[in-house]
């Protein structure tokens, strides 16, 4: 029964990954990194694709531990009928300020809201002490987390990526980011979304 049970937790994460790749969350922002400007004109929304430094503050994912400037962490909790169905889905998402290096130089990527359209992946091994204080966490203490599935996706310092936002040029006095001097490029959210990190485009 264990077995069919993990089997069937694995398998239904697997569907919900298909699922979300061709029509959830993680579709539509791979839509906005595909479709932006690349012009850096102050208040254009643009995409833009560079190497992740790391500033000094990074986070801690709650799943895996590891450390990186933004996560996206899931759980999906099942029903106790035959065959199991989702109750319910955890999604945790957080970032922190960060610098993308591009072949034009460093800009800024603000911290906020975000939707990080990254494939995400399975914790192997399983932490199971962590993934049930990340229900506790979210007022599903009463789960047991051998039950439910989870995934994760952590970016990390020197991953290639893209980023969505709306650009923000700003004066830097003596300070070189970004093509002239005094001048720095900073990407926030755009209007009426979150600021997007994916694979690059």
């Amino acid at each position: 029964m264990i077995i069919f049970v993990l089997f069937f937790v694995g398998l239904s994460g697997l569907a919900t990954a298909i699922h979300a790749a061709v029509l959830g969350p993680r579709a539509k922002a791979r839509k906005r990194l595909r479709q932006a400007s690349r012009e850096l004109v102050d208040g254009a929304v643009v995409t833009l694709t560079g190497k992740v430094v790391a500033r000094s503050k990074v986070l801690e994912a709650p799943l895996s531990g590891r450390d990186g400037v933004a996560f996206s962490s899931n759980a999906r909790i099942y029903t106790t009928k035959r065959p199991p169905a989702i109750a319910a889905q955890i999604d945790e998402a957080m970032m922190v300020k960060f610098e993308l290096e591009t072949k034009d130089g460093k800009l800024v990527v603000s911290e906020g809201d975000v939707v990080i359209e990254f494939p995400p992946d399975p914790i192997i091994p399983r932490k199971i002490e962590r993934e049930q204080r990340f229900l506790d966490a979210h007022g599903y203490g009463h789960v047991h987390a051998g039950s439910v599935g989870f995934d994760e996706v952590v970016i990390t310092a020197g991953m290639k990526i893209s980023v969505h936002g709306a650009v923000r040029v700003e004066a830097a006095p003596g300070e070189a980011t970004y093509r002239e001097t005094g001048k720095k490029i900073v990407l926030a959210a755009p209007p009426g979304h979150p600021l997007t990190i994916g694979r690059p485009v």
